[in-house]
């Protein structure tokens, strides 16, 4: 429902009328727009809406519930104005609330998790193709959180895109309605659109986790991220937009440490320092040049160790700034099986890390339907390594057709040059390939269907090619997906991430490439309990296999099925019981953890069940237990998360997690592994954090210490010091230590 008419008896028809129809129908059926009008004298943002102008400006108003239901308006209610001028687009907003206590704030740090936190949130789509937006999201504190929106929203936001705007709140408490409100100033620079089209689409959101409610403006369907372009609203400019004009920032860095690494008697502290700079340059209404020279990422926290029982590789998610912003094209690429680029790999060689030189990016649209994505970047010879300088070369271009459907090409390069900066025409990796990613209009449905292959100077070349089919629906009680996918041994992209493709045979100590065929299944079913007043929200069954097949496919060689049943209550608690058996034939001798395990065929099963408390409340956790076996032990888990919060200064975690191994054959050894962790956060204002991260790994052998202190003294400006220190986990005997200081400056021109 939304007011455009000043009129008050207008007004009051409308509201009557989208009332009526949700009653009726289920859910608003009308066409959600909302004007902004240009205000010619800048609005000053303070949190309070008292400027003139906010009392010209239409309401949006009538937000939906998507969250626990989508059947009815929701009880929170929320406001929201827009006014732009020549600099801003200005979001006024009034976030009603009219039961008792205090907003939910899990921390005061950017960039903040909204799954435990009270939030307002814009989605602003300037081209209006459903496809591509951005997001814009406040706290009740005050506390910003912006993101890229893609592949319409499917998968929610990434938040690693930064941007320097505006926003304040205020929280207005008396008698028994607590309100917050807040003004928010959007910078057009920091936005790629087209002057010339005066319509975008733009959808809101509010979070209330002291309901448990989840709204929209723009009506979203239950089990649809609140992100989803496919239903967004229309946003109508009354006046001229402004020209995008240049919009470049330069980003310099400074960096000094000392160091100790294979800590001995004899170890002495080495020095070092750094320096280098970033850029951020608009070209034209719709691109973006990325460029870095020698960059840095000190300040990056450590990945939150694992414990891998299985014979693959763990995907460890990329972290660095430069390599994720704009990048959803390449990180959609291929799935979890077969991923042609995983730019984890760029400046690393043999498990260590080289040098890169300097790199650049070029994203954005070239036209109203097609985006590009191209990536160079060099990185150093080591001689320590024996390695030589890399080049990685990225190109990519997505073209959207039908509704929210895209086609992707791309092309992959890696390559290597020597001491004189000479290609080396016998070490290379290329990689093409194209994909059809389809989202239906309603975003209920969608799919996959893509062909990578492989060029490579060296190694195994027999079938270099991946291909793979799939399909998902995510209905309002049904929900599922299938997959099939076919991996030749020779697809071995330098650049991506294949889990299953190498294994290592323990006898023989080599790694062979072993193609296959899969195929994964799951499929689920909520009930939902009739008394609107149940304390249960909804309940159901879930079934999920996966199939592994040789070559040839003359027979399984790995089968994983799991039976769920699981109960989430209205108040946030989930619990799950489950079953899993799986299936695998052991080509070859394998270590499995400490031991070696022959070539056989292993059935193995086990039982388990997780309970996960409510995250809204100040102390929240999780526990689970597995029992049964693991290839030829007997075999228990458990887990146990606890968490705890001063609201919103300090989050506190602890995590445990133990696996027992035991043999019945007295040559095998059994094992006890165990993973300990600890996080401490302290959010002393919005501009000044302290982390402190302790994780304790008996199968890594490591204990780890991570401190980081953040102080950003201007927007997007930072301060980082960061210690981190590595112990022998069995004896704490020091390993390496290691101090940072880093200073980046923001630099907008």
């Amino acid at each position: 429902m939304i007011f455009i008419k000043k009129c008050p008896f207008w007004a009051a028809l409308s509201a009557v009328f989208l009332q009526t129809t949700a009653k009726l129908h289920g859910q608003p059926t009308t066409a959600h727009e909302i004007h902004a009008l240009r205000t010619e004298k800048p609005l000053i943002i303070d949190g309070n809406l008292d400027d003139a102008a906010w009392k010209t400006a239409p309401i949006a108003a009538g937000f939906w519930r998507s969250f626990p239901n989508d059947t009815a308006f929701a009880k929170t209610k929320t406001e929201v104005r827009l006014l732009f001028d020549d600099k801003f687009i200005y979001i006024g907003v009034v976030c009603k609330d009219d039961l008792p206590g205090n907003t939910v704030q899990q921390t005061l740090k950017r960039d903040f998790s909204i799954t435990n936190t009270d939030c307002f949130a814009i989605a602003l789509d300037p081209t209006a193709d459903k496809i591509n937006g951005f997001n814009f999201t406040v706290s009740p504190a005050g506390v910003q959180r912006e993101g890229l929106i893609s592949n319409g929203g499917v998968d929610g936001v990434t938040t690693i895109w930064d941007q320097v705007w505006q926003s304040e709140t205020k929280l207005n408490e008396g008698g028994n309605e607590s309100n917050w409100t807040a003004e928010l100033a959007i910078p057009f620079r920091s936005l790629r659109y087209n002057p010339a089209i005066a319509t975008w689409g733009i959808n809101f959101a509010r979070q209330d986790l002291k309901r448990n409610e989840q709204s929209t403006w723009s009506a979203i369907p239950r089990g649809i991220n609140v992100s989803n372009l496919a239903y967004e609203g229309k946003l109508v400019f009354e006046g001229k937009l402004p020209p995008t004009g240049a919009n470049i920032v330069l980003n310099p860095y400074l960096t000094g440490g000392a160091f100790v690494s294979n800590f001995t008697k004899s170890s002495t502290i080495k020095g070092q320092y750094n320096g280098g700079i970033d850029a951020k340059i608009g070209i034209g209404s719709s691109l973006n040049l990325d460029l870095t020279i020698n960059p840095d990422f000190s300040q990056v926290e450590v990945d939150k160790q694992v414990t891998n029982l299985d014979r693959f590789n763990v995907f460890f998610p990329e972290r660095r700034t430069f390599f994720t912003e704009n990048a959803d094209i390449t990180s959609f690429l291929g799935n979890d099986n077969a991923r042609p680029f995983f730019s984890r790999n760029i400046g690393l060689s043999k498990g260590q890390s080289v040098p890169i030189y300097l790199g650049a990016k070029l994203s954005g649209k070239i036209d109203a339907k097609t985006r590009i994505y191209t990536l160079a970047v060099e990185t150093a010879a080591d001689s320590l390594l024996k390695t030589q300088g890399q080049n990685y070369t990225v190109a990519a271009i997505q073209r959207n057709v039908l509704s929210n459907s895209t086609v992707t090409l791309f092309a992959i390069n890696r390559q290597a040059f020597d001491k004189n900066l000479a290609w080396q025409s016998s070490d290379f990796n290329r990689i093409v390939g194209g994909e059809f990613g389809y989202v239906a209009k309603d975003s209920r449905w969608s799919g996959k269907a893509f062909f990578h292959y492989v060029f490579n100077a060296f190694g195994n070349t027999n079938n270099p090619f991946t291909s793979a089919v799939s399909l998902s629906h995510a209905g309002p009680k049904w929900y599922g997906n299938a997959n099939i996918e076919r991996i030749g041994e020779g697809y071995t992209p330098s650049t991506g991430f294949v889990p299953r493709l190498s294994q290592v045979n323990a006898d023989t100590k080599t790694v062979v490439q072993r193609g296959f065929y899969g195929s994964a299944q799951s499929v689920g079913y909520l009930f939902f309990p009739k008394n609107a007043k149940s304390s249960i929200l909804y309940y159901g069954p879930e079934f999920a296999q996966k199939l592994y097949f040789t070559n040839d496919l003359s027979q399984i060689s790995d089968r994983s099925t799991v039976l769920t049943g699981f109960l989430t209550w209205r108040n946030g608690n989930i619990g799950k019981v489950f079953y899993k058996n799986n299936f695998v034939s052991l080509p070859f001798s394998s270590d499995i953890g400490a031991n070696t395990l022959p070539k056989k065929e292993y059935n193995y099963s086990n039982i388990g069940a997780n309970y996960t408390t409510n995250a809204r409340k100040v102390i929240y956790g999780s526990g689970e237990i597995n029992y049964g076996t693991y290839y030829a032990a007997n075999y228990f888990n458990y887990k146990a998360d606890f968490n705890f919060r001063v609201q919103p200064w300090g989050a506190f975690g602890i995590n445990a997690e133990q696996n027992f191994l035991t043999y019945t054959e007295s040559f095998y050894k059994n094992e006890k592994i165990t993973l300990l962790g600890a996080r401490m956060e302290f959010s002393f204002n919005r501009n000044l954090f302290l982390t402190n991260f302790l994780q304790y790994n008996t199968q890594a052998k490591n204990f780890n210490i991570n401190s980081r202190i953040q102080w950003r003294f201007k927007p997007m400006s930072d301060v980082y010091l960061v210690y981190t220190d590595n112990y022998e986990s069995d004896v704490f005997s020091p390993k390496s230590k290691a101090i940072v200081l880093k200073v980046n400056y923001w630099l907008g021109l």
